[in-house]
């Protein structure tokens, strides 16, 4: 858990090499172990690395990995973060559509399970960016309406793991 929290806070804090450091260091204790959850995590890790410090098409594939992982192990808080993510990642690379949609279904996942970002400044912050990008992009109705496109849980994972 301590290796998991060094690799996201140095994804959004620190440099690249000390974050890709970080992730591999997680993945690798994950494989070993024959951790599925941890190994889902490190995963996650790494698509914020990419995210923050390097290649957006690689952070999707790895958000979209690890929400597959998530699913098969039947995690119902993980995806919560690994959609928030993937919605960002969605939004930086212009499909604003279907970041919408991304982002409607993290809400309600949320409001699920209860996991909330406003406590956690960065995940906020990046929430808010992203939510700007998005509306600005679309305009308030269209927005509103691929935001409230509802789905099961499984349906927003097969929406999640197809590229825009």
């Amino acid at each position: 858990m301590a290796t998991m929290l060094w690799a996201m806070a140095s994804a959004f804090l620190g440099d690249r090499d000390t974050a890709v450091a970080a992730c591999g260091e997680y993945l690798a204790d994950a494989e070993a172990r024959g951790g599925a959850w941890a190994h889902s995590w490190a995963l996650w890790d790494l698509g914020l690395t990419e995210l923050r410090h390097g290649d957006p098409v690689r952070a999707a594939a790895l958000f979209r990995d690890c929400l597959r992982h998530q699913h098969d192990i039947d995690d119902r808080w993980g995806p919560v973060w690994g959609l928030e993510r993937l919605a960002w990642t969605i939004a930086a690379a212009g499909h604003h559509g279907h970041a919408a949609e991304l982002l409607g279904a993290a809400h309600r996942l949320r409001r699920t399970t209860g996991v909330a970002l406003t406590g956690l400044r960065p995940f906020h912050d990046a929430h808010a960016e992203a939510d700007r990008l998005v509306r600005r992009a679309l305009g308030e109705q269209a927005y509103a309406t691929a935001f409230e496109r509802e789905a099961r849980t499984e349906e927003v994972i097969d929406l999640a793991c197809v590229a825009p």
